[in-house]
């Protein structure tokens, strides 16, 4: 078994042994995390995926100050706030019905609504 600080080495050196042991180790638990903050699975398991690349990236900037597992929920939580947060906001399309079909030409906000979930 390999102690913390070699695993981050083996990550560092571009080992996808180590990469894949991370995943392996973590990722049931990452989707169950982030599925607190957004609405569904699907965008859950893309915010996990967003996480191991920004854990990627930032591997040089990892101080070990804090435990590996420790860094990379606090990447994933920041993530999946920011995530939940901008799909809160947005309205889909397709949320907005059509209210007169008698009239051509260009579309007037007050004969659009939205609608309801």
């Amino acid at each position: 078994m390999r102690t913390e600080p070699q695993l981050v080495s083996r990550l560092r050196s571009g080992e996808e042994e180590a990469f894949e042991a991370i995943v392996t180790e973590q990722h049931a638990g990452l989707i169950r995390i982030a599925m607190r903050y957004v609405a569904n699975r699907e965008t859950a398991e893309e915010v996990v995926q967003e996480t191991w690349v920004a854990m990627i990236q930032g591997l040089n900037r990892f101080e070990s100050r804090s435990s590996r597992q420790a860094w990379i929920r606090a990447i994933l939580i920041h993530k999946a706030k920011d995530r939940g947060v901008r799909d809160k906001r947005q309205i889909p399309f397709s949320n907005f019905e059509y209210e007169d079909t008698e009239h051509r030409g260009a579309i007037s906000r007050s004969r659009v609504r939205q609608g309801r979930n």
